[in-house]
């Protein structure tokens, strides 16, 4: 019998097949799942602005943020309200509310220009703390990451708190 690519061809359709089903099941899996990560987020972890140039956000779990709090010199930001940080936040979390960026008081309270910050607020809202990505751009930061899942993701995993 004469060698025929037919029989590979058929084995190469099905394997490509598999893997698109199992992404899009995957997907779909991960859109339904109650700590899935939205789809808009799945494949934009960085942001660009053409006015923006050379700044960035990116998306991180808690895990990806406690590694990246040991690493590196991290300023991090708690955008929640006054009550809630009073009571708890992450160590060495600096408060910054949420008002003091829509009201623009937000620039006494910040860190240093030009490093790296962590924001968090209570749940990932990061439809908000990409407004505040903005804000922050503006004044100089290049390095900005959000906690996806907010604060309720890092009292998950267990991680310190003050």
């Amino acid at each position: 019998m004469p060698y025929s690519s037919f029989p590979t061809k058929r084995i190469l359709t099905r394997i490509i097949l598999i893997l698109l089903i199992s992404m899009v099941f995957g997907l779909l899996y991960n859109q339904f799942h109650p700590n899935g990560l939205h789809w808009r987020y799945l494949f934009n972890f960085t942001a660009y602005n053409q006015d923006l140039v050379g700044s960035h956000y990116v998306v991180i779990s808690a895990d990806s943020a406690m590694v990246l709090m040991e690493v590196k010199n991290l300023n991090i930001i708690d955008t929640r309200l006054a009550e809630d940080y009073s009571l708890d936040h992450i160590i060495g979390s600096v408060h910054v509310p949420l008002q003091y960026f829509l009201t623009g008081q937000f620039v006494k309270k910040l860190p240093e220009q030009g490093s790296s910050v962590l924001l968090y607020d209570e749940n990932g809202d990061l439809d908000m703390l990409k407004f505040t990505f903005s804000l922050l751009s503006e004044q100089g930061y290049k390095e900005v990451y959000f906690l996806y899942g907010g604060y309720f993701s890092w009292l998950a995993k267990g991680f310190p708190i003050e």
